[in-house]
């Protein structure tokens, strides 16, 4: 995964770490093969992937305790 998200990065990131990039079209094809992966996970195990203390911490202090953007501003 740190591969794929230094492949990602735009070429003038590239330049201060002095390593080469690969071709873009290597890159698109590897984020879409990572796509298809991950979209093969079935939800339900999706929502088993968070650690069961924050699901249990969620379920007790209720769904408003959830992170959303509208509630950064508070």
């Amino acid at each position: 995964m740190a591969h794929l998200a230094y492949a990602a990065l735009p070429p003038y990131a590239h330049e201060p770490y002095g390593r080469p990039a690969p071709q873009p079209v290597t890159v698109t094809r590897q984020l879409r093969a990572t796509d298809t992966l991950l979209r093969c996970v079935p939800a339900r195990v999706r929502r088993q992937l968070p650690p069961q203390h924050f699901l249990r911490a969620t379920a007790r202090l209720g769904p408003d305790s959830r992170p959303a953007p509208y509630k950064l501003g508070r």
